[in-house]
């Protein structure tokens, strides 16, 4: 008898450790419609069968191979028992700080410069204009990750900075410079996409107090070498 209960045990507690259905949802987005993600997971879980005993799931290992072709999503925040041998996936996704057209398909890009198409969020309300014809190149987007990084830590440290972003226009044939406005000041800054976007935000707002203080009114300033300031 001792025996059979704990063989009766055991099944128990792998019919409740056992992943045989997946639902996803999120307590950020209003979308309902999460049939992908629940596919994507269905998917790793085939390919790693062991990984079904929830104490052997790899939530790493899983979230990087959900956003393969996923990037919006950002974490796992939880997942909770959902009924015998089912399980809910709570997932987290990159909140949006600007959005930019591309040849009339529209990407998002998230503090962290995380570039993405599926947005779960409202649209943000700054958006980037594009006039450098140089972005689409035999169809395929030719701004880098490192581009689209610049652009997040960009806004992200112009709100840490207490300087609201208001347009970023990336001028005629180059990626490797943008002209930001900020709300409340006339003039533009010319930036570079290589350098430290935080480094440039920092002068930025140097530039503005001296500019104020001076009552000088350029029409843009120049922050693209490290450690000088050009204006006209």
């Amino acid at each position: 008898m001792a025996v059979l209960a704990i063989f009766i045990v055991l099944i128990f507690v792998f019919l409740f450790q056992f992943i045989s259905k997946v639902s996803v949802t999120s307590n950020q987005s209003k979308n309902q419609n999460f049939s992908k993600y629940e596919k994507a997971i269905e998917e790793y879980l085939n390919v790693n069968p062991s990984e079904r005993i929830l104490s052997n799931l790899n939530k790493k290992s899983l979230l990087e191979d959900i956003q393969k072709d996923n990037p919006e999503v950002l974490a796992i925040s939880n997942i909770e028992f959902n009924g015998l041998t089912s399980y809910k996936v709570y997932l987290d996704f990159r909140k949006p700080v600007a959005s930019w057209l591309v040849n009339g398909e529209e990407y998002f890009v998230d503090s962290d410069g995380v570039s993405f198409r599926a947005n779960n969020f409202e649209k943000p309300a700054l958006s980037i204009i594009d006039d450098s014809s140089a972005t689409i190149s035999a169809g395929k987007n030719v701004a880098s990750s490192s581009f689209f990084s610049f652009i997040g830590k960009l806004v992200s440290a112009s709100s840490k900075h207490g300087l609201d972003v208001s347009k970023i226009r990336i001028p005629p044939l180059s990626l490797r410079q943008v002209e930001v406005s900020v709300n409340n000041v006339s003039y533009f800054a010319r930036m570079s996409t290589v350098d430290s976007a935080e480094g440039q935000v920092i002068n930025l707002k140097k530039a503005i107090e001296y500019f104020r203080t001076n009552k000088i009114s350029p029409n843009y300033i120049d922050l693209r070498i490290e450690g000088r300031a050009y204006y006209k």
